[in-house]
């Protein structure tokens, strides 16, 4: 069983963590059919992973005219990402 401790009146319990949380991020795409496409990976989105992701995106439009919406964030300004 686990550790003993004893609780003290009017002192809040607590417990210790020692692990650190992971980031989980994601990014998808919606076409006007209903299709979704998306992509999950650990850590943080950069720009290589926007831009390998866009690729793959326009690779598999073959032709077809694409529309990006984007929120704000920092890596959509990278001047990579608007190369």
């Amino acid at each position: 069983m686990g550790e003993k401790r004893a609780l003290l009146a009017g002192k809040t319990p607590e417990i210790r963590v020692t692990h650190r949380r992971e980031g989980l991020s994601v990014i998808s795409t919606l076409t006007n059919r209903g299709k979704v496409r998306r992509k999950a990976f650990a850590g943080a989105m950069n720009a290589d992973i926007l831009i390998d992701f866009m690729k793959r995106l326009v690779k598999d439009a073959r032709g077809k005219k694409i529309f990006l919406i984007l929120d704000n964030l920092r890596v959509h300004h990278t001047k990579s990402v608007k190369a």
